[in-house]
């Protein structure tokens, strides 16, 4: 086992005189040449061990990182936490696997997927060994892969804006040529309400794309999922294409749910695309949403099918893989269904695929029901 000779005053400690006579320990000398960052420290996060790739990920010599504690590779702000995290990790004997950031000896940020366990002595914890692997590069690769669906999102969604926007301009030009020749069907008042009504549409179209463009914080609050739905299938039926039909089959009872509307907005329009692109010569994309008991409570659903290529068996079991994508080549990024399945897990749902090759795909995302609805209904 690796350890630190605590009165060697040498880190990483020499290589025994038994290994020296007979070559090495062939198990040390694959660790110390690892591709991947070994780091040991003790109870008190005092760095005691380290490998080559230790050194060449922090830009910190061995023996600069001998007089260090593994929290002084992060910044100041993260210092605090990363403590609590040790100390709670000492308290865990499982093996765990983490993503963290720390900064070189420059001030370079670097993405760590680490992998740890505690070492224990004598029934107590005496470490804690951890496998780093940079993966800085493809955290980057995965950030641009997210912009680039974010902006063929966009993209979409600006076209079925533009569009919306001008019937409400026309509606609010109408009703206001009513109002200032006095001619019209209905009153001054009617008319007011609707242009103000119309106004109130636009403000939120505006808001909802620029949610999706900036990509901010989500704002939670209590939604119904079939006005969602159903200002979604608008804007479809309008811009989706020719020779593909639109359907809604709205039978939950209960539709209600504390979720972000423009990310869940995201998710359906998302999905909706991918049917869209199983079906080059033309198909049905049907909205279907219902409700369900499950072990973790009372959940809404939405089923987004379609009657298109369908995805192989093999292929099914990697769809929510990020950059994994059976699209032709500059056709998709791979991070369109990476990023759904990321957006329902911070709702606390999960989305299940049912597939089979040349009958199409139903995607159902399950979200669940606050609970004085499930206790009540709507």
């Amino acid at each position: 086992m690796l350890h630190a000779d605590s009165n060697s005053g040498v880190f990483p400690p020499p290589a025994s005189a038994e290994e020296q006579q007979s070559g090495g320990d062939p198990l040390r000398g694959f660790i110390e040449n690892s591709p991947d960052a070994v780091f040991v420290c003790d109870r008190s996060e005092r760095l005691i061990w380290v490998n080559a790739q230790a050194e060449q990920i922090t830009g910190y010599s061995a023996a600069e990182l001998a007089s260090m504690r593994v929290t002084d590779l992060f910044d100041a702000e993260s210092r605090r936490g990363a403590a609590v995290a040790i100390r709670r990790r000492l308290a865990s004997r499982e093996r765990q696997r983490h993503e963290v950031r720390i900064h070189t000896k420059d001030g370079v940020p670097v993405d760590l997927e680490i992998f740890s366990w505690v070492v224990v002595n004598h029934g107590c914890p005496a470490w804690i060994q951890v496998i780093a692997r940079d993966i800085t590069d493809a955290k980057r690769r995965e950030e641009q892969a997210h912009r680039t669906e974010q902006a063929q999102l966009l993209s979409f969604l600006a076209g079925g804006v533009a569009h919306d926007f001008n019937n409400l301009l026309m509606a609010i030009y109408s009703y206001a040529d009513q109002l200032r020749s006095g001619a019209g069907e209905v009153s001054s008042r009617e008319a007011a309400e609707i242009i103000q009504q119309t106004a109130e549409r636009g403000i939120e179209m505006a808001s909802r794309l620029l949610r999706s463009a900036t990509g901010a914080s989500p704002e939670i609050a209590e939604m119904d999922l079939h006005l969602t739905i159903t200002g979604l299938v608008n804007l479809l039926q309008q811009t989706i294409g020719a020779g593909i039909e639109v359907r809604v089959e709205l039978n939950a009872a209960t539709s209600h749910v504390f979720a972000d509307s423009s990310q869940i907005y995201q998710v359906l329009l998302n999905l909706a695309m991918n049917a869209r692109d199983a079906m080059p010569n033309g198909g049905v994309i049907v909205f279907r949403t219902g409700n369900s008991r499950e072990p973790t409570g009372e959940m809404v659903y939405v089923e987004v099918a379609d009657n298109g290529a369908g995805i192989p068996p093999a292929l099914l079991n990697r769809i929510f893989e990020p950059f994994f994508t059976t699209k032709d080549t500059g056709k998709g990024t791979g991070m369109g269904l990476a990023l759904v399945n990321g957006i329902v897990k911070n709702h606390h749902g999960r989305i299940t695929v049912d597939s089979e090759a040349g009958r199409g795909t139903t995607f159902r995302v399950s979200l669940p029901l606050p609970r004085h609805a499930a206790a009540g209904g709507r």
